[in-house]
């Protein structure tokens, strides 16, 4: 059948027996050559489709990821404007956790004040809350027209006659002031201090957290010994007052170190033992550290707490 087909063909256009072999060829690899693009497009969408596929459902699961945040930060964006900082009246001595959350104070100055209570600290004055180590001056004065305490005890001032006042003193009581409370004026009303002097008191006060005996303002510096004696027969520390305090299991050594009678080596002891040993279980604990003997242990403790 073959060899008809070429005949037919070389009888028809004239070929030679070659130019009709080559024309078979031709005529044979012609369909080919049409098809090809068409069946190339096949081959090649079959093998994409996988990957459009697989293209797709990630496409799908980013929006999904996407409309997820977008749906917690909605979520948060709405718990906050439900936590907004309510201010209302309150008192230390009484009120929750949860109050002191909703008056605008971190979970770990709320939790202080909570302790502080428990282990029987009563707040008096409006300054006492301010004691409490972690509240910040500004978050002090923000809440301060709201807490329902006096600003000062006028008993403390007129009445209170402070147990080292010396015997024999012929002082009206009037002429006594609390350590705690006094300004410059009421410094300088002692004779032989000045505007310098009463402000280095001042400073070295607020650096201590507040005096916790009379004894404790005779190491500022300049300060003579006629001047101490009178300040020992004039002021007085009442014995309501509570110093501001620093947490030894959670300050660092730096915050430690910034109290006058704690020199950074020994901040520095303590945040180490406490990395060695965990958090202290009690105060008495620090006498374990070679460098605090039982002397300066009595020094420092009436301002540290756990």
């Amino acid at each position: 059948m073959f060899d008809k087909l070429k005949f037919w063909i070389r009888s028809y256009f004239g070929f030679s027996r070659t130019e009709a072999n080559g024309f078979l060829v031709l005529a044979t690899l012609f369909p080919v050559v049409l098809f090809l693009p068409a069946l190339l497009k096949v081959i090649v969408d079959q093998n994409t489709a996988p990957v459009i596929v697989h293209t797709r459902q990630m496409d799908s699961l980013v929006s999904i990821m996407e409309k997820k945040i977008a749906a917690v930060k909605t979520t948060k964006k709405a718990a906050d404007s439900r936590q907004k900082i309510v201010l209302t009246t309150f008192n230390p001595n009484d009120i929750d956790y949860q109050g002191l959350l909703a008056l605008g104070l971190s979970g770990g100055v709320a939790k202080r004040v909570i302790n502080y209570r428990e282990k029987g600290g009563k707040f008096l004055i409006k300054q006492d809350f301010k004691k409490i180590y972690g509240l910040r001056e500004k978050q002090f004065e923000l809440l301060k027209p709201y807490i329902d305490l006096p600003d000062v005890i006028a008993a403390a001032k007129e009445k209170q006659v402070p147990a080292s006042r010396p015997p024999g003193l012929h002082k009206e009581i009037s002429d006594l002031f609390d350590l705690n409370e006094a300004d410059t004026i009421q410094f300088k009303s002692i004779y032989g201090i000045g505007s310098k002097l009463s402000a280095r008191i001042i400073k070295f006060r607020n650096r201590l957290g507040g005096f916790v005996a009379v004894e404790q303002i005779g190491e500022v510096y300049g300060l003579s010994e006629e001047v101490f004696k009178t300040i020992q027969k004039r002021g007085f520390v009442s014995d309501r007052f509570r110093p501001e305090l620093i947490d030894i299991n959670r300050a660092d050594a730096a915050s430690i170190s910034k109290h006058p009678y704690i020199s950074y080596k020994m901040a520095m002891q303590i945040v180490k033992y406490r990395e060695q040993h965990g958090i202290f279980d009690n105060l008495k604990q620090l006498m374990n550290i070679h460098i605090i003997d039982e002397q300066k242990y009595k020094k420092i403790n009436p301002y540290l707490t756990l």
